[in-house]
């Protein structure tokens, strides 16, 4: 049994958290923040005490832009079923406080939170009805802050992509543009689609363009807000990859197209299952999921690597000389 079908037997509940890390006088998110400072040279768990069993990670770290508050996806274990829930925490005195639940995830499913460029917009998927809709699928929702600091009810994304299922991890460039994974039925895996924001609307997606998608399954993008680079995963065989799902980076290339997925290697693929890639905001930390174990004790947890001591990654990011 592969490890995405181990995952159905688990008995989970998928949670979604907003973690906001607040920092009083730290400035702005140009200074080191202290949470994701000096990243190590190999791939360590990143703060195991908090992302541990009860809030076992499901997404990428997205990263505010102000570098003060976090959005990602957690398993809770407690609680049967699979219902995705937006929660919130607070970084205070050094720590991270309980995450509570957020009031426009309360009843629904919801995952995969982003944050728009100026942070004022929280973008996730959800399966939560539109009208009296009976069978509602996954779709990309927004919510804004209010008056109070809180959230806004939430509303669909208006483009034409959302009218089909949308998979829980999508990226988000700066130009509003949208990458997201899609099962395609030849040959049969998902496969990563692109839609453009055009002219203040989204055009209808295509499968994105060059040497990306392959015969394997491609999924939980995350991209350069800038569209320069993609990194994303793969669910290779142990021919070609490291066995389980593998992350990859894929560079834009001049005619828009995009280049052939590349292995981030030996530094940070392994046996195990290594999802949801993300980057800080200075690029120089690298995020990741890694599922370890076997059978019914699976765990999976929150990883992190110096940028600059990826090979491949570093070469892309122009670190490799420093």
């Amino acid at each position: 049994m592969t490890k995405w079908g181990k995952r159905a037997v688990r008995g989970v509940m998928l949670v979604t958290i907003v973690a906001i890390l607040s920092c009083g006088g730290c400035g702005t998110g140009t200074q080191e923040i202290a949470w994701h400072g000096n990243p190590p040279e190999t791939v360590k768990p990143f703060r195991p005490g908090y992302f541990g069993a009860r809030f076992e990670p499901h997404s990428a770290l997205d990263i505010h832009p102000n570098d003060h508050e976090l959005a990602w996806s957690i398993f809770w274990r407690e609680v049967e079923g699979f219902h995705q829930k937006v929660v919130a925490a607070q970084y205070e005195d050094n720590q991270f406080t309980v995450p509570s639940v957020t009031s426009f995830s309360a009843g629904y499913s919801c995952g995969g939170p982003q944050y728009s460029p100026d942070g004022g917009t929280l973008y996730f998927t959800s399966e939560r009805p539109i009208g009296d809709e009976l069978n509602p699928h996954s779709r990309i929702w927004t919510t804004k802050r209010d008056s109070s600091g809180g959230w806004a009810t939430p509303v669909p994304l208006d483009a034409p992509f959302n009218g089909n299922r949308v998979s829980s991890q999508f990226a988000l460039m700066d130009d509003g543009t949208i990458i997201f994974s899609r099962r395609v039925e030849e040959p049969r895996n998902n496969d990563l689609f692109i839609a453009e924001f055009v002219d203040r609307q989204y055009q209808p997606e295509r499968s994105l363009p060059g040497a990306v998608n392959t015969e394997y399954l491609e999924a939980d993008p995350w991209v350069d807000p800038q569209g320069r680079f993609l990194l994303f995963g793969r669910f290779d065989d142990l021919t070609n990859g490291f066995g389980g799902m593998d992350l990859c980076i894929s560079v834009r290339q001049p005619d828009g197209t995009w280049g052939e997925g590349i292995s981030l290697g030996e530094m940070v693929n392994s046996y195990d299952e290594e999802r949801f890639p993300s980057l800080s905001n200075d690029g120089h930390v690298l995020f990741f999921t890694r599922m370890t174990g076997d059978g019914y004790d699976i765990r999976n947890s929150y990883y992190w690597i110096s940028a600059e001591a990826v090979p491949v990654l570093a070469d892309v990011l122009g670190l490799s000389d420093r």
